[in-house]
């Protein structure tokens, strides 16, 4: 990802996806994930909208863009 998230992270976003959890901001998308887990928090993914919109395949029977 963009964001420079950690790769445990962006997995968890991945395999908990959720379409009304993503919003474009300023020409980029941010996905929250409000993930508290010990000193390593990690609240939003920030990707490009190409990258959004290449979810869609892997969201198929959830919430799809």
């Amino acid at each position: 990802m963009e964001s420079g998230a950690r790769p445990e992270h962006v997995l968890y976003m991945l395999n908990n996806f959720t379409r009304g959890n993503l919003k474009e901001v300023d020409g980029f998308c941010r996905y929250t994930l409000g993930l508290e887990r010990g000193t390593k928090h990690c609240f939003y993914i920030y990707m490009r909208r190409k990258t959004a919109k290449g979810l869609e395949s892997l969201s198929i029977g959830k919430d799809a863009l």
